[in-house]
């Protein structure tokens, strides 16, 4: 087994891994993006989007090239003004090879919502139901989870996501 993992390694050094984060406006991409490489070079915000396109930043984890890409928030704004298509075409011109989709969402929230179910449906459109296979679900606001409650919010919200990306990808 460990013949396994340390050949999966070596492949993984010889070529560049591509993260592209995604979900809901406000969720925290961009900060998930500077707690991961260390530093501020994601600008954010407390009440306004602040990543207007699409983003890459390079770096070396563990002496595998990785880029990192931070994406506009999805629903930021009502349907008929088109931001979501507009973004999500940004993020296709890119022709990215994407190694994961991190779809993050708040772990504070108390069920899924509109923007999010929304959201998924869009990141299912544009990448095929196929993308949700190599996903991984990042959770953020954990310190707003109220004392005591951190496992069960990190069980149920996962459940939640989970349910909501196969009921979108069943259809």
């Amino acid at each position: 087994k460990m013949d396994h993992v340390r050949r999966f390694f070596d492949r993984a050094r010889s070529r560049e891994l591509v993260f592209l984060l995604a979900g809901r406006t406000g969720t925290g991409k961009s900060s998930t993006i500077n707690s991961l490489l260390g530093e501020k070079v994601a600008e954010t915000g407390d009440y306004e989007p602040t990543t207007p396109s699409v983003k890459s930043y390079k770096t070396v984890i563990n002496d595998a090239h990785v880029t990192v890409i931070d994406t506009p928030g999805l629903c930021d704004d009502l349907p008929e003004k088109g931001n979501d298509d507009f973004y999500l075409n940004l993020i296709a011109s890119q022709h990215l090879h994407l190694n994961c989709l991190w779809f993050v969402t708040n772990l504070d929230a108390p069920r899924i919502t509109c923007d999010e179910k929304r959201a998924i449906r869009l990141l299912t459109d544009a990448f095929g139901a196929k993308v949700w296979e190599q996903t991984i679900i990042v959770f953020t606001f954990a310190d707003k989870v109220p004392p005591g409650k951190l496992e069960e919010a990190l069980q149920v919200r996962t459940r939640l996501i989970r349910q909501e990306i196969a009921a979108t990808t069943d259809q």
